[in-house]
């Protein structure tokens, strides 16, 4: 399932300054829930179930009709396409516009991404997935534990980084006071 196994992928990569520009203007012309929640459905992937979307967005105050309202929204507006909807419990859709997944997860802290990864592994630790076969369901699972380790990672060795910058720095200063007296 390589959907999930190219997030590391597209967050190194330089998206070309015009695409992040017109993209980008998508998304600042959106409210500040409709970023939230494109931002959140970016995490889960280019296709995305509205359950799971509810589930790890609901520190936002948003009810599930209003999301299911947005999400249609999105759709007539052409930014993402529903693949399917008879069940409105059980909406799955994908991203239309290209770049807005990439633009939106890269726009997010690092600790935001972790932070939802998580919540998304939780969640498939408790139900399944209504649109995903088993297999496929658990290289999800393990993509999202990946990167919210390696966003754990990251964050320890740039801390790590720092602290012997921060070390280095002091030594240099005390040699030049050392040297002056």
């Amino acid at each position: 399932f390589s959907e999930m196994s190219t997030l590391s992928d597209f967050t190194s990569i330089k998206i070309p300054f015009l695409i992040e520009k017109i993209v980008g203007n998508i998304i600042d012309s959106l409210s500040p829930i409709e970023s939230i929640i494109l931002k959140y459905a970016s995490v889960i992937g280019k296709t995305f179930d509205i359950d799971t979307l509810y589930t790890i967005s609901t520190d936002s105050q948003l009810s599930f009709e209003n999301l299911v309202k947005v999400i249609y929204s999105f759709h007539f507006n052409g930014i993402i396409d529903i693949l399917y909807d008879l069940d409105v419990m059980k909406i799955v859709a994908r991203f239309s516009v290209p770049f807005l997944r990439e633009v939106l997860y890269q726009r997010m802290t690092v600790e935001t991404r972790n932070s939802i990864h998580f919540t998304i592994a939780r969640k498939m630790l408790v139900t399944r997935s209504s649109y995903l076969p088993i297999k496929k369901e658990l290289i999800v699972l393990k993509s999202h534990l990946i990167e919210a380790e390696r966003s754990i990672s990251e964050r320890m060795s740039k801390s790590k980084h720092k602290d012997t910058n921060d070390s280095t720095e002091k030594k240099n200063q005390n040699m030049y006071v050392s040297k002056e007296l």
